[in-house]
């Protein structure tokens, strides 16, 4: 017999290869193996899933979450969006949820490392209520301008520390929401592939933090006219090119910078560079290397 956190039944290995879907997490074992069972519930769980927390903390919710066989909490398939990675949710397995708030989860998404709190759960009478952390990590202002953490190597640009994680963007119609997953997800405005991105939960848009801290216009050397930031073509010729670098433009889907009174268009990373918010040149000194480093950027005459 083995007794799992999350459920109220001791669980009973089951000593035949079989083929079954996990009860906790929806997967099928192809290649077959020998589950748990629960006999009065008739639930079939993978070894591995016997062995999730009941109740997580999540760094982006204030309440704990607790592991949910959703069959039983939900009457019926519920369509829901996972509020970490924001990508669908199948409610007829298991997930982590708050029912005060209706926070629900993916499995996987709640134990990730980068999502879930490190707390000691057994301090917690109330264990829908967390309180307030008594210890705060400082993030120090470093001359990059991004915000670091020591203890976990952790830096955060200043101009992304300032995006809320639900926001509506001009170049979308509705509503984005920070996801936040072990694998990466492709932006629909440029080709970075990220694994912190913003996803819309009605039509599976995806916006990495590069596209959504891009100015709305700027302004390029001597030109004498602001550049507009544009979401479609700028007009039915069929042939786009960036008049800055005099390549063409690959994927009319992604965002550009226009000229509207000199019909000049432009790559986001030709007009404001590659790391809009680094400040370059200047020496550095670093423990590695022995004489002092130059923080320039790549271009023609450095490759």
């Amino acid at each position: 017999m083995v007794e799992a956190e999350f459920h109220h039944h001791p669980l009973t290995p089951f000593w035949k290869w079989i083929t079954f879907t996990c009860d906790i997490c929806g997967k099928e074992d192809k290649d077959k193996g020998m589950p748990y069972m629960c006999q009065p519930c008739g639930l079939w769980i993978h070894r591995s899933c016997a062995s999730f927390p009941r109740s997580v903390k999540v760094m982006r919710h204030k309440h704990l979450l607790h592991l949910t066989l959703s069959s039983l909490e939900f009457l019926q398939p519920d369509p829901r969006i996972c509020q970490l990675c924001v990508q669908k949710l199948d409610t007829r397995y298991g997930l982590y949820y708050c029912s005060k708030c209706d926070f629900v989860a993916h499995l996987d998404c709640a134990i990730f490392k980068e999502n879930r709190e490190d707390i000691d759960m057994q301090k917690f009478e109330d264990e829908d209520e967390v309180p307030e952390l008594d210890e705060l990590v400082d993030l120090e202002l470093t001359n990059g301008f991004t915000y670091n953490c020591t203890i976990c190597e952790f830096d955060l640009d200043v101009v992304c520390s300032l995006k809320s994680d639900i926001f509506t963007h001009e170049g979308h119609e509705h509503r984005l929401i920070l996801s936040n997953t072990t694998h990466t997800q492709k932006c629909n405005c440029c080709d970075n592939e990220r694994c912190q991105v913003f996803r819309c939960t009605t039509c599976e848009f995806v916006l990495d933090f590069q596209c959504a801290t891009l100015p709305h216009t700027t302004r390029y050397g001597q030109h004498e006219h602001p550049f507009t930031l544009s979401y479609r073509v700028e007009d039915d010729s069929g042939e786009y090119y960036c008049d800055i670098c005099e390549e063409e433009r690959q994927d009319l889907k992604y965002w550009f910078y226009y000229c509207e009174d000199c019909s000049y268009p432009t790559h986001p990373n030709c007009i404001i560079g590659k790391y809009p918010n680094y400040k370059f040149g200047g020496a550095h000194t670093f423990d590695c290397h022995s004489h002092p480093l130059t923080f320039v950027e790549e271009n023609k005459d450095h490759p």
